[in-house]
């Protein structure tokens, strides 16, 4: 899980610091996010993600170890929450 989540976090910073505002995702999103939001980030970021060599990663890696881990954080956060 913590490979998906630092994966996303530097996307994240690279892909905010090359859109313009309006295109920017949420900086608190793995914290505040809602099902609609995660949907469209989520999206967003296994399209545009790559390796550190620039290399696309293969969907079948990528996409269902994703999808979990997300699920997973989000689950956990609501676990620390009560």
């Amino acid at each position: 899980m913590k490979w998906a989540v630092d994966n996303f976090k530097s996307w994240l910073g690279s892909r905010n610091s090359s859109v313009n505002e309006e295109e920017k995702c949420p900086e608190t999103l793995l914290e505040d996010m809602n099902s609609i939001q995660l949907n469209k980030w989520l999206s967003i970021f296994v399209a545009e993600t790559r390796k550190v060599n620039g290399q696309a990663y293969l969907p079948p890696t990528l996409h269902p170890r994703t999808v979990f881990n997300f699920g997973w954080y989000k689950f956990r956060k609501l676990i620390v929450k009560i």
